[in-house]
């Protein structure tokens, strides 16, 4: 019995560590729509450049952003360049996390994901402030709507708060699973401890 403790505490370990080599999935805390397709022309506003959403987190850090862009001018031949900074008290106040730099490339349109390069600390139930960062390239569009409805938050223009729409957004944290080869040792050492169980 000691024996199968040590194995599962050792082969849980490797596990662990394998959880580098396997795939990883985005779990969205806070989102203004549940699916990545572009807002249809009805339904739908562009923003300019200097635009941002403020949410109210419900898991204690963020991984990542997703925002939904379009190419503002598709005959330049240019993309766009930007970060996205993660504020609190305010949307042009203190600056908690800030994205590696992402590259759009000319006529995109669709969403777009800005990882954080550590997880930023956040508080449940604190407001908190989505704000893009160009570097870059030229003139693009971030998309939005007035039928979001999304109730922790608003959209901005700058730093003007527009009530009545949100960005297309989603936020949340990044979940590494373990690889195969991690979950057949698992299945293995469970294995073998049954039968030895079973012979004792």
């Amino acid at each position: 019995m000691r024996f199968c403790l040590h194995l599962t505490a050792l082969l849980t370990l490797a596990s662990l560590s394998a959880n580098s080599q396997g795939t990883t999935t985005f779990l969205y805390d806070q989102q203004s729509a549940s699916d990545e397709t572009l807002p249809t022309s009805g339904a739908s506003s562009l923003w300019d450049t200097a635009s941002g959403q403020s949410f109210t987190p419900g898991l204690p850090f963020v991984d990542f952003v997703k925002l939904m862009f379009k190419d503002a001018n598709p005959n330049d031949g240019f993309g766009v360049t930007v970060n996205v900074t993660l504020r609190s008290g305010s949307i042009n106040g203190t600056i908690i996390g800030t994205t590696a730099a992402g590259t759009i490339p000319n006529a995109f349109a669709g969403p777009a994901t800005f990882l954080f390069p550590a997880e930023v600390p956040v508080t449940p139930g604190v407001i908190y402030y989505i704000n893009v960062v160009p570097q870059s390239g030229g003139p693009f569009s971030i998309f939005g709507s007035a039928f979001y409805n999304y109730p922790g938050g608003t959209a901005f223009v700058g730093t003007h708060p527009d009530p009545t729409a949100d960005l297309w957004f989603r936020e949340g944290i990044i979940v590494p699973e373990p690889s195969s080869a991690a979950l057949l040792l698992l299945a293995g050492a469970a294995f073998a401890c049954l039968r030895r169980k079973n012979r004792t």
